[in-house]
């Protein structure tokens, strides 16, 4: 880890997703802004790297500027309860509360933080009024989105447990048997290697990666773009998708990215690198095995061959005009195609 104290002016215009995602900065006046990046410490951190320590004294807060946060509790070791990113708020609970850490909280990757003394913090709160009802503002309204956020994953959850087996019909049929179908085949291949030392043979993989996208294309059909059925029935559907299948994909690391979204959005440019890469991995025997499914699936196919024909249409251009193009990348992720066609 290494530590640098303030940050200038001029980089602070490079720090506007910290107010997009949180509202802080927004919340201040300038001369508030400029005693934060001051003051605090500009820390990088490793992944794996432990920044605050369940029931341990905490002397910073911390603001994300880049990276990514996971937040653990003793009681629940092997998981995540939640994920911070840019913008978000590090021990701001024990700095409001003068009380020890309730979770520990892990960099997942290479990070930067604004680590800012909870010491001097206080004395300026103390000694400026206005800027302590601006700074307790920007936290209550930080805390009333994580309420917020919180709610909805409750409500969603609820929904989840809705039982669909009342449904009738040779539509809901198919789709729970296809549910069940697939989910036999998972418990086959982890079978297969418990006893073949956490190895399943090719003809295996082969074998889940079909049924893979044949499951796929019924859920679209079914639930997806191509359903017919009527939004409550999809609506119960899904649920029961989600509580039958869930579980696994959450054992796999492109699939569980999609899902976890934690930079906002499925396709963000890490999780689209993790495509172009296609080195299926995982949790536990059967991760890997469901993460090579999605990795071969049509759509993560189209992806991966994006940048090849992206290449090829920048250098046409390029050639057709002499050799000099402008090329404008907007929401490219990586933009590897930029890359591939300069080598």
């Amino acid at each position: 880890m290494s530590r640098t104290q303030g940050i200038e002016r001029s980089e602070i215009d490079d720090l506007m997703i910290m107010q997009t995602a949180l509202g802080l900065l927004n919340e201040l006046n300038e001369e508030d802004v400029d005693w934060i990046f001051r003051t605090g410490f500009e820390r990088q951190v490793a992944a794996n790297a432990v920044i605050v320590r369940e029931g341990e004294p905490l002397a910073y807060l911390y603001i994300v500027l880049e990276g990514l946060f996971g937040v653990k509790i003793a009681s629940i070791p092997d998981s995540e309860i939640g994920k911070l990113g840019p913008g978000e708020i590090i021990g701001e609970i024990s700095f409001l509360e003068n009380i020890l850490p309730s979770a520990s909280v892990v960099a997942i990757e290479s990070s930067l933080l604004l680590e800012i003394p909870s010491a001097l913090l206080a004395e300026r709160l103390k000694a400026m009024p206005s800027f302590g009802a601006q700074f307790y503002k920007a936290l209550a309204i930080l805390n009333s989105r994580r309420v917020r956020e919180r709610v909805s994953s409750l409500t969603t959850s609820f929904h989840a447990k809705l039982d669909a087996t009342n449904l009738i019909g040779e539509v809901s049929r198919t789709f729970f048997s296809w549910i069940e179908c697939f989910k036999s085949l998972l418990f086959r291949a982890d079978g297969e290697a418990l006893k073949g030392d956490g190895q399943v043979s090719e003809a295996t993989a082969v074998a889940a990666e079909k049924t893979f996208r044949d499951f796929c294309q019924v859920v679209n059909t079914t639930i997806g773009d191509a359903s017919t059925e009527n939004s409550s029935v999809k609506a119960e559907l899904g649920a029961r998708l989600q509580r039958e299948i869930l579980p696994f994909v959450l054992l796999t690391e492109t699939m569980e990215r999609f899902y976890s979204k934690p930079r906002g959005y499925a396709g963000d440019f890490q999780t689209i690198e993790m495509i172009y890469r296609n080195r299926p991995t995982g949790t536990k025997r059967i991760g890997p095995l469901l993460d090579r499914c999605f990795l071969s699936s049509p759509i993560a196919t189209a992806i991966r061959n994006r940048p090849v024909l992206l290449a090829k249409e920048i250098m046409n251009t390029v050639q057709a005009n002499d050799g000099a193009a402008h090329v404008t990348c907007l929401a490219c992720g990586p933009a590897q195609e930029v890359f591939d066609g300069l080598q």
